[in-house]
């Protein structure tokens, strides 16, 4: 006999998917206001505040519309005998190691130690994003210029050059041509090209980058760029460190920092190795028989990570020895992040200027050639 849903059970489904969409839309761009939270949070219950009062005291102090909706919900679950962790998990607008480390934190009556914890990743976790960003975004913000500018010449000013060669009636360079023809198409099909253009492009770019299901190949593809790959590789092996790291020493299982490690990472090649080791611990392995025995951690860890890692699992001191690969890495990702400027900006220069080179011999070599006829 088939099983039908009644309306009820269907009712409560279609709530239920309503109300995690209307979660999701609201934490959206929430990810500074929620460390601000947090920070807060740790600073007044390490003063001896309760939760309930510390949550009124922070929602005295947000602004945003948004924001105080998310703590109002809080408030309100804890109001109603809920724990700070299972109110938080409502609006999801923490992480689930983040979540984790709360829970232990009520579990072993070390709150207040475990939200301060909470901040100091949220810190570096700011930091390594803004690190990067700061890295690339000089040189994507010349490359739109230069873009944008290109776009234009060739849409506005190429067809009054194609008009004026075509005046002269003498014979043109192949190179020319191709300038003149990009010009006469851009005139006729750039209100139609141009908009396609970009809504392929952004298309590509969301199916390679951000959609779930496709955006390996856009990683695979980053891993395969020299000096990106070893800001990728420096930036999660920093990020791996510091957080495994203070998960262990505020009393997160072993296992179980590498069960949460997946939902911290974009990428999904370390995300499978998080797994994976999870799963060998769980199962007794130390680190020394899974890095032997992976050859995907192999490529995503570097060596001498690996070795720490196994000699520190030897001597009991995991979790000081993973912040202190965090640190190292930290600082590389630094050293990194200041050296990409210095590569693209060449590179770009580079490709400007042979656009530009191509643009003014196409332009000129026909001129040249008639000053020959006369």
């Amino acid at each position: 006999m088939k099983y039908k849903y009644t309306k009820a059970e269907a009712g409560k489904e279609l709530y239920s998917m309503k109300r995690s969409i209307f979660v999701r839309l609201r934490a959206f761009g929430l990810q500074n206001d929620s460390n601000f939270f947090i920070q807060n949070l740790s600073v007044l219950i390490g003063a001896g505040m309760s939760v309930s009062e510390a949550l009124q005291s922070v929602y005295a102090e947000v602004r945003g519309i948004r924001m105080k909706s998310v703590l109002r919900e809080i408030i309100d679950g804890v109001d109603e005998g809920l724990t700070l962790s299972s109110a938080i998990e409502r609006t999801n607008i923490i992480s689930p190691h983040t979540l984790a480390l709360i829970k232990l934190g009520e579990l072993s009556g070390r709150l207040s130690e475990n939200l301060e914890v909470t901040a100091i990743q949220n810190e570096k976790e700011a930091t390594f994003r803004s690190r990067v960003r700061s890295a690339l975004a000089y040189s994507s913000f010349v490359l739109i210029i230069s873009l944008v500018v290109g776009v234009g010449v060739a849409w506005f000013v190429l067809p009054k050059i194609s008009k004026f060669f075509a005046d002269l009636n003498a014979p043109l360079p192949k190179i020319t041509k191709i300038i003149i023809a990009v010009g006469d198409f851009l005139q006729v099909y750039g209100f139609i090209f141009i908009p396609m253009f970009i809504g392929i492009f952004v298309i590509m770019f969301y199916f390679l980058f951000s959609f779930p299901k496709t955006k390996f190949i856009g990683h695979t593809l980053l891993f395969h760029m020299p000096i990106i790959k070893h800001l990728i590789l420096e930036t999660e092996v920093a990020r791996f460190g510091f957080l495994s790291g203070t998960m262990i020493r505020a009393g997160v299982p072993l296992h179980m920092v590498f069960e949460l490690l997946p939902g911290t990472t974009t990428f999904k090649n370390y995300a499978v190795v998080y797994s994976h080791i999870s799963d060998e611990i769980l199962d007794g392995a130390s680190f020394q028989k899974i890095f032997s025995e992976s050859k995907k951690a192999d490529k995503l860890i570097p060596l001498p990570v690996r070795q720490m890692m196994v000699a520190a699992e030897q001597s009991g001191a995991l979790a000081e020895t993973l912040i202190k690969i965090g640190g190292m890495y930290e600082a590389k990702v630094d050293a990194t992040s200041r050296n990409i400027p210095a590569f693209l900006e060449p590179a770009l220069l580079l490709f400007i200027g042979g656009l530009v080179g191509l643009l003014a011999v196409g332009i000129l070599m026909p001129i040249y050639q008639l000053g020959l006829y006369f």
